[in-house]
């Protein structure tokens, strides 16, 4: 809940600035979109909002490729500028959580983001219903955008 508040205050912030969306794919076929705003004289950006949709997962070591059923989603903001963004997100106990979304990315030239998403835990809620232990792996994403 804390990262879904997250990312609308920092919604809200972004309304007001000048805003360019990066959009991508990322491994396995799911799709990354990275708004950000308030571009610093160096390149860097005041305000990131991302969201990551249709994560592919191996469940219960059978192999078998499953969507989870959440998106990832988070913000960040710094008012000197952000190179990195991205959150980890745990629920359950650190060491075997039930869910872990985790997310880190990288600005690597102005209008380019890459980085990856990884969902694994116990009790992955999966799309269609249910839950089970899963793991997506390290997915690397690209997003682009124009000005």
């Amino acid at each position: 809940m804390g990262v879904v508040l997250v990312a609308a205050l920092v919604f809200t912030a972004m309304a007001a600035a000048k805003k360019t969306v990066l959009t991508g794919l990322f491994d396995g076929g799911g799709k990354a979109r990275v708004a950000v705003a308030g571009a610093t004289a160096d390149g860097k950006y005041r305000k990131v909002v991302y969201s990551f949709r249709h994560i592919t997962v191996r469940c219960d070591g059978d192999g078998e490729q499953r969507l989870a059923a959440d998106r990832v989603a988070g913000g960040n903001s710094d008012e000197s500028g952000l190179i990195h963004f991205g959150n980890t997100v745990i629920s359950g106990p650190a060491k075997h959580p039930k869910y872990l979304a985790k997310v880190h990315g990288t600005f690597t030239h102005p209008g380019e983001a890459r980085g990856y998403v990884r969902v694994s835990g116990t009790r992955v809620p999966l799309k269609g219903g249910g839950h089970a232990d899963c793991d997506s792996g390290k997915l690397k994403f690209e997003a682009l955008g124009s000005s």
